[in-house]
């Protein structure tokens, strides 16, 4: 039992890091298109309202 406990950690921190990893990229693109929305056409679009 001793033996498995470090590789079904193992297995969660890689999973945990995968999962960080995703998020942390899903949020980069998110920023960089709505950055890039403000810059363009977008911030003129909010300015009407």
């Amino acid at each position: 039992r001793r033996d498995i406990v470090p590789l079904t950690e193992n297995i969660f921190a890689q999973g945990h890091f995968v999962k960080k990893q995703f998020t942390e990229r899903i949020i980069w693109h998110f920023f960089f298109f709505s950055f890039n929305d403000i810059q363009g056409y977008g911030f003129k679009k909010t300015r009407r309202y």
